[in-house]
């Protein structure tokens, strides 16, 4: 791989632009593609799109793509449930959920065509990882329609859910194997394989084996190889006197986890490293691995040997992502470092290791936060402390009581085994871009472009990898200026060998960058990194090799790190400064009640029996505000008093929705003039479901000064039961009762994080995860019922519009950054999200997702939405534009 020829990519095209015009090629085609695709006839409508319509143009080409999948298959001869299943699954490859959604209801309406719509839902269902909803349609479904239509959707339903009767079906539907297709039979065995049906998936694998020519993709045919050697029964002979030590390999059943990243051989390189300066070792191993380890022995820099006895080691491959079922030998040490971990075809994550293992964590990183279940907790407490990668996981595992610390990178310390910068570098001017093509390098540079992410590293053993990753490495550090990278693992390492880096990470919050931003050739923040990782390894590895038994060296491993840890806990409890709102909060309230308009009958009301309902929108929603107002009086069995915080919105609305209402009595608070956005700190995070109307909700406290507890419901909900028992609630002494999300709450700040510098990131992960307790559910507030007068108490308005203002969060992060854990747990009927779960009897049905009930194209419970609809456009009509 040494040379310019490995691994760079071949220069760009000609840039589109020639002396500020566009070349007329580029003007003709975009022409040409925006009309076919707007639908227009370039000979009656010459005047293409602008290119500013291009979002919405790709949207609309994203959704034509699914739906020509399901003409084209039914053009094909192929079944209804079979064109179905393509067309949804198109569309859901490209995030087109609503239409995919859409299409699927409107298949399972068409008179016999219910298989084929349940079919789809369930493959929907599938790519939106919700295993346990997708099994009950697929439990419903003929086993025809299964293996014709969605074979692999069904086994992977069926396996995770792992009752006795869902496992019979997922054997069943593999129990012909002859039916299948050779893709399929891949992908097949390896699911029956890790989720321990090995005799299955041995079956499907000797039905491939017997076809003369199958037709697999190069992933499949690579991973064939892999099943043969995972079905084995050869055992790992270790040859006496040696110490088993695991090496992290990538060579998983499933072909998406099977690595095509040189990333992650810089950082198994950097671990042989550490093997390797342990003076007078030897090395022996499985699938050349001590062959390799043996060759950078003698690339050891001689200020890194460590004084040793000799000590034998036997190197095994431990696979990152599924160590359980391999034959790993009795008391095999691994250093566990690195991304952890990936779920087996989306199915399961293979945590804890394989028993035989005796795990070292040492730059371990967790970002699917699932994997961290009740066990996987236990069993990093018992084998800890945990060595972190980077502060983010330090402080998810300290929140979750596991004793953790920050090492940072083993990246960072490659240099074990490269020559110092001066000694090699030839001087020049070569700028090497690292998957981040284009950008500004400077006049005179020569520019040579990089890939970590290829094919090619996929398929290579891991002996191969780790070769491959010195050669590359090491021809940055001879031939490169400088490099321009968001690869983590290019700009560590690199840095560690002494080239500047301009590190362009993509979300510079990333949860996988704090603590290892800012570091360059020679920085103390870098040394320190890799002295503390070089003494750590060095430490625990001098007493495995000693001789020593587990005890000791956990004792061993808990005294080297004892200091760390205590510092970590220590950072972990510092305070979080709210500091001050910039908006006016006096001015800001006292603007909205000036411009309050007052509606309907206000004098006599008795405060005992009435409900205060709050709704917060902008002029976008007044339609569907007022249909959704309808329903929640179709139910009420008493009086019920409106807010409404109103954005865009003038006072012929509130005439026309007072005049449909007159009974109720209705004030509307014009919040135009709020902003929220000041100068403290970045721009809101509003992801498309959320307006800002929303966030006038942090104000109600004081809004609503005279008022003890209200009601607020969204507006793209539709009420079906009798919202005054709901608004009686008993807060249990809590402020707020609030429906649970269907993610973990570390999920949403690490979202919440990612625009943020990486300081603030971690500041706001840090102190929620020292705030809030591991494991607790964050929160949709679209249906909240509020203590009004705790809040005023707490002072919620002043602190968390300040906080929220810091790190540029939206209402409902505010809120959950204000409850956390203190807060009622709404029942899911008063707050159902038909797209998310199934609830047999909604009081409120929120769509949440997915489509909205007015829009054109179907969703679940949009008729119960339009009878409302209709039902009141026929009473009033609609309001004024």
């Amino acid at each position: 791989m040494a040379g310019s020829s490995a691994g760079a990519r071949p220069t760009k095209p000609a840039a589109v632009l020639v002396r500020g015009r566009r070349e007329a090629w580029y003007v003709g085609a975009w022409g040409r593609l925006a009309a076919a695709i707007a639908g227009q006839n370039a000979l009656l409508d010459p005047v293409p799109p602008h290119p500013d319509a291009g979002p919405d143009l790709v949207k609309t080409a994203r959704r034509h793509r699914g739906q020509a999948a399901f003409a084209e298959a039914l053009g094909a001869g192929l079944s209804l449930p079979v064109a179905t299943c393509r067309a949804v699954s198109e569309l859901a490859a490209v995030r087109e959920f609503s239409s995919a959604w859409a299409l699927a209801e409107a298949v399972q309406r068409m008179p016999g065509a219910g298989q084929a719509g349940a079919a789809g839902h369930a493959v929907l269902l599938h790519r939106r990882g919700q295993l346990a909803r997708a099994w009950e349609r697929v439990r419903a479904l003929d086993d025809v329609v299964l293996l014709e239509a969605l074979p692999l959707e069904a086994v992977d339903a069926s396996l995770a859910v792992g009752t006795e009767e869902s496992r019979a079906v997922a054997l069943r539907l593999a129990a012909d194997p002859g039916a299948l297709g050779d893709a399929e039979l891949v992908d097949l065995a390896g699911r029956f394989l890790v989720m321990g049906e090995r005799p299955t998936a041995t079956s499907l694998v000797a039905e491939l084996a017997s076809r003369p020519e199958p037709e697999l993709d190069e992933r499949r045919a690579h991973v064939v190889g892999l099943l043969d050697g995972w079905l084995s029964d050869r055992a790992v002979d270790v040859p006496d006197g040696s110490v088993p030590i695991g090496i992290i390999d990538y060579s998983s059943p499933d072909h998406v986890l099977t690595s095509g990243n040189l990333g992650d051989y810089v950082q198994t390189l950097a671990l042989l490293g550490h093997l390797a300066r342990l003076g007078g070792a030897t090395f022996t191993g499985e699938h050349g691995l001590g062959e390799v380890a043996t060759e950078l022995q003698g690339q050891v820099q001689p200020r890194f040997q460590v004084p040793g006895q000799g000590a034998a080691m036997h190197l095994v491959p431990v696979d990152r992502d599924v160590s359980s079922l391999a034959r790993i030998p009795e008391g095999t040490w691994t250093v566990a470092f690195g991304w952890h971990m990936h779920p087996l075809f989306d199915i399961r994550y293979d945590f804890p290791y394989h028993r035989h293992i005796q795990p070292i964590f040492v730059s371990f990183h967790v970002n699917r936060l699932d994997m961290l279940s009740t066990e996987a907790l236990g069993y990093l407490r018992e084998h800890g402390p945990v060595g972190c990668r980077d502060w983010t996981t330090v402080n998810l595992l300290l929140s979750a009581g596991v004793d953790a610390f920050f090492t940072g990178c083993l990246t960072s310390t490659v240099d074990t085994l490269f020559p110092e910068r001066g000694e090699v570098f030839g001087g020049g001017r070569v700028v090497g871009l690292v998957d981040r093509p284009g950008g500004s390098v400077g006049k005179g540079a020569e520019v040579r472009e990089y890939t970590h992410q290829s094919e090619e590293f996929r398929f290579m053993s891991p002996a191969e990898g780790i070769r491959c990753a010195h050669a590359r490495l090491g021809e940055y550090q001879r031939d490169l200026d400088r490099v321009v990278t968001s690869r983590l693992h290019a700009y560590l390492p690199l840095t560690s060998l002494g080239v500047p880096v301009d590190f362009r990470p993509g979300s510079p919050g990333d949860v996988r960058f704090a603590g290892l931003v800012g570091m360059t050739p020679g920085a103390a923040a870098l040394d320190a990194m890799r002295d503390g990782i070089r003494d750590l390894l060095a430490g625990v590895f001098t007493t495995i090799l000693s001789g020593a038994g587990t005890h000791e060296v956990r004792a061993r491993w808990r005294a080297l790190t004892e200091e760390r840890v205590t510092e970590a806990k220590a950072q972990f409890a510092e305070a979080l400064e709210a500091g001050e709102p910039s908006l006016d909060i006096e001015a800001a309230v006292a603007g909205a009640l000036s411009g309050a308009r007052r509606h309907g009958p206000h004098d006599d009301l008795d405060p005992d029996g009435l409900t205060d309902l709050v709704l917060a929108f902008d002029g976008n929603l007044t339609w569907p505000a007022a249909v959704h107002l309808q329903s929640v009086l179709d139910h009420a069995t008493g009086p019920v008093r409106l807010w409404v915080l109103t954005r865009g919105i003038d006072a012929s609305y509130g005439e026309w929705l007072a005049a449909a209402f007159p009974d109720v009595p209705m004030t509307l608070l014009p919040c135009d003039a709020i902003s929220y956005d000041g100068d403290a700190g970045p721009a809101r995070r509003f992801p498309g479901r959320i307006t800002v109307s929303t966030m006038d909700r942090i104000l109600l406290p004081l809004l609503l000064p005279e008022v003890h507890r209200v009601l607020y419901l969204d507006v793209d909900t539709l009420v079906l039961d009798d919202v005054t028992e709901l608004f009686r609630l008993d807060l249990e002494g809590h402020p707020v009762a609030v429906r649970d999300s269907d993610i973990v709450e570390a999920s949403e700040w690490a979202a919440a994080g990612r625009r943020l510098p990486e300081a603030e990131a971690t500041a706001l992960r840090r102190w929620m995860g020292h705030e809030h307790p591991f494991g607790g559910r964050a929160i949709n507030a679209g249906v909240l019922v509020m203590d009004l007068d705790t809040m005023r108490d707490d002072h919620f308005t002043m602190r968390y519009l300040a906080l929220g203002e810091r790190f540029g969060l939206h209402d409902q992060d505010t809120m959950l950054m204000y409850l956390g854990p203190d807060r009622v747990h709404l029942p899911a009927r008063w707050n159902a999200l038909p797209v998310h779960e199934d609830v047999p009897d909604p009081a409120v049905i929120h769509w949440a997702s997915l489509g909205k009930p007015w829009d054109a194209e179907l969703t679940v419970h949009q008729h119960r939405w339009r009878a409302v609809a209709d039902r009141l456009e026929e009473r009033v009509g609609r309001p004024p534009a």
